[in-house]
């Protein structure tokens, strides 16, 4: 007797009102426009920096996701649509904060008593410790520009994780 055959379903993922008037607006954006807090806090009806938090949350990660519209934080004011060469800014930003944050969990990992550890836990603590150490040693200045050099040499323009990691092998 043959095994059932198993139907997937397609299925809508909720998403409430507040979320989706939140959507509209994001999608409403021209391309440098800032869209601020206090303009969607009157859309909804409840502050966005506070309680609707998380609803504009999933109506960022909605319009990312489906329309592939990025909008990148302004500090203390809403939120910017962004394209070109001011989305390639804000990622190099986030290199820097992936870099500090890296060092910052490396440090606190090597507070680690290891003689109070078993060996799953040394292990643990290892993989993790070099792994925040590869991410700290490629996320320089001096890395960016090693990889925008290979991508520039290379015919696909997006490097396999392997010839990526090849690049700092001898610098170790």
């Amino acid at each position: 007797m043959e095994p059932e055959p198993t139907v997937s379903k397609q299925v809508i993922p909720a998403i409430s009102n507040d979320a989706l008037i939140l959507v509209g607006m994001f999608r409403a954006m021209q391309v440098g426009q800032i869209l601020t807090y206090e303009e969607m806090t009157k859309a909804i009806g409840r502050d966005v920096t506070t309680s609707g938090r998380g609803v504009m949350n999933t109506a960022i990660n909605r319009v990312l996701k489906d329309e592939n519209i990025v909008v990148e934080c302004v500090r203390l004011v809403g939120f910017k649509r962004l394209d070109g060469k001011e989305l390639i800014d804000a990622q190099r930003a986030g290199v820097q904060r992936i870099r500090g944050e890296a060092k910052r969990r490396s440090e606190k990992l090597s507070k680690l008593d290891l003689g109070k550890l078993d060996q799953t836990g040394l292990v643990e603590a290892y993989a993790l410790q070099s792994m925040y150490g590869v991410m700290s040693h490629v996320a320089t200045g001096r890395g960016v520009k090693k990889l925008e050099s290979a991508v520039q040499k290379a015919d696909s323009k997006l490097l396999p994780i392997g010839k990526t990691l090849a690049l700092f092998h001898d610098e170790a």
